[in-house]
């Protein structure tokens, strides 16, 4: 798992624990026999984007055949509780990311569960900038299931990592194996043109993430709607006004790719939006 500097106080099986060294005990915990990782967002003591939430961690338990009491009754009615529970025990009430680990345990066939938060009280920061990206040269997304695997996707991610660190570069945008345009390193993209707004649809194999549904409502009520597109390219990304991209750690804007720069209003016309609605 990639380090994070966590709260003093976890969630580990149901109890709430003092964790003198924050994310590194668990780590060393659960290392070995990783089964699920996953982040959401918290806003005061509630799980932003509730619904896309739990359907995903539901997903995944599903596939990895696991039954975390976290996610008793199907209702996440648990899950609730127990995060808020954490917040509130780290007295945390500000925007935060939530990590989430289920790791199966075979020889007591049982599931050990670890829930910690990382605060970040700017998470939807208007001053989060991504001054240079790259394109992936070299590691095209791959098609197929296999992609929906949280090992499957960390290891590609630190493949990605590498071209980003060879070409200094704060994010890169990823190709899916047609060289069509999929998403980035840092989120879901968002490319405008003329007050048209793409990005690119599940059939070129993007990420689902949580937040994604919610900023293309949020878009059209502002007046742009969004359009899924499956087969956006290189040329679509250089020829657009602005770029923005949006995940789990906030939504960034894209200074420039290269010698090409782009404009930054739409997504700072979104973050105000967000701000005179907090409740996520």
């Amino acid at each position: 798992m990639t380090p994070v500097n966590a709260l003093s106080y976890i969630w580990h099986n149901g109890k709430i624990e003092k964790s003198e060294t924050g994310h590194f005990d668990i780590v060393k915990k659960t290392r070995a026999n990783i089964t699920v990782s996953e982040t959401f967002l918290t806003r005061g003591t509630e799980i932003m984007f509730f619904a896309e939430t739990l359907k995903r961690l539901n997903f995944l338990a599903k596939i990895y055949r696991i039954t975390p009491t976290l996610l008793k009754g199907n209702n996440g009615e648990h899950l609730k509780s127990e995060v808020k529970r954490t917040l509130i025990r780290n007295k945390c009430y500000q925007t935060a990311q939530c990590h989430i680990v289920f790791q199966y345990l075979p020889n007591q066939k049982q599931t050990h569960e670890v829930l910690f938060i990382e605060p970040d009280p700017l998470l939807f920061s208007q001053n989060k900038t991504v001054s240079n990206v790259c394109f992936t040269n070299n590691f095209s997304k791959p098609d197929g299931f296999c992609m929906k695997l949280p090992s499957v996707e960390h290891e590609y991610r630190k493949m990605l990592q590498l071209e980003m660190h060879e070409n200094n570069a704060g994010d890169c945008i990823i190709l899916n194996q047609h060289q069509e345009v999929v998403e980035t390193f840092l989120g879901n993209l968002f490319l405008v043109k003329d007050s048209t707004i793409s990005t690119p649809s599940p059939a070129s194999g993007c990420s689902q993430r949580v937040i994604r549904p919610f900023i293309m409502e949020r878009l059209a009520l502002l007046g742009y709607p969004v359009n899924g597109k499956d087969n956006l390219s290189r040329h679509d990304v250089l020829n657009s006004s602005e770029l923005f991209t949006a995940g789990t750690s906030g939504i960034y804007f894209i200074k420039g790719i290269g010698k090409k720069r782009y404009f930054d209003k739409i997504r700072k016309e979104l973050l105000r939006s967000m701000e005179k609605q907090p409740d996520i």
